[in-house]
């Protein structure tokens, strides 16, 4: 048993270092790019044009912006996420490793320190906002955005397209302290709030995308029934109110999807999401 847990040990150790090496390099490149691009303002800054071949792969490798050629857009450049895909890789590796040495009676969430690794880098997100500069902060404070308008809101106001290193900082970190916290609750079904994450958290993927077309469609009937102008925020009392109602709906479509996904063979596409 001894030899077992010190071969998983020296596995872990081997893609932890490999994850974080092409992690890092891929931010650090991404990050340089993006600093590049957008110069001292980001409000004037204007992004490479993509008309070339070698553009185009730029705009979906590495910088969110139109396709100059065809009529679409990239908000979502391969690279960066790619980057956080791999720490995800390894994070869930640790977790797997652990159930096998540790068995099923521990707390594997635990047992990584999720809530120690989440308080460091909220720390090194408050660091790098007040002391970083704007190379890891492409919008918010450092840019001097919003500062005397809102403080706490220019603070927070961090960049997710692509996503910077200070936007992975505190949305990760805060991912993980709520992760350990949620790990600690024995028998999670017995508790209405839980049964709602667990719902979704079954069909994570199936979720991610129907959000996108269910938010589209009632914005588009709230505009032709309500007769919103288009580009005109609610207010904040009726967007928590359609937030609501909002995941009312996907719990309901989760649950069906679940149900589904849990009478198909285990390589079945529908798997995967």
């Amino acid at each position: 048993r001894n030899r077992h847990r010190r071969h998983n040990n020296k596995t872990l150790r081997i893609i932890w270092i490999v994850c974080s090496f092409v992690t890092c390099t891929m931010l650090g490149i991404e990050q340089y790019l993006i600093w590049r691009e957008q110069g001292p303002d980001p409000n004037t800054a204007r992004m490479t044009d993509a008309t070339t071949f070698g553009g185009i792969l730029y705009r979906f490798a590495f910088v969110p912006g139109e396709f100059d050629t065809i009529p679409s857009q990239n908000y979502y450049p391969f690279v960066p996420w790619l980057s956080i895909t791999v720490m995800g890789i390894a994070f869930g590796s640790t977790l797997v490793f652990l159930k096998k040495d540790n068995g099923n009676n521990t707390n594997v969430v635990n047992d990584c320190r999720c809530h120690l690794v989440g308080f460091i880098m909220l720390v090194v997100f408050v660091v790098l906002r007040l002391y970083g500069g704007r190379m890891f902060s492409t919008r918010g404070w450092p840019l001097n955005e919003g500062r005397q308008q809102s403080p706490v809101i220019s603070f927070l106001n961090v960049c997710k397209y692509p996503p910077s290193v200070s936007y992975i900082l505190l949305t990760m970190g805060i991912n993980l302290i709520l992760l350990d916290a949620l790990s600690r609750i024995r028998q999670p079904q017995n508790f209405v709030i839980t049964r709602w994450l667990l719902s979704y958290g079954k069909v994570p993927l199936a979720f991610y995308v129907l959000h996108f077309y269910l938010i589209s469609a009632t914005s588009v009937v709230l505009q032709k029934v309500i007769q919103i102008p288009n580009g005109k925020i609610p207010m904040i009392p009726h967007v928590v109110v359609l937030w609501l109602g909002l995941l009312v709906v996907m719990k309901f479509i989760c649950d069906r999807y679940a149900s589904f996904k849990s009478r198909t063979s285990p390589d079945s596409i529908w798997r995967f999401f």
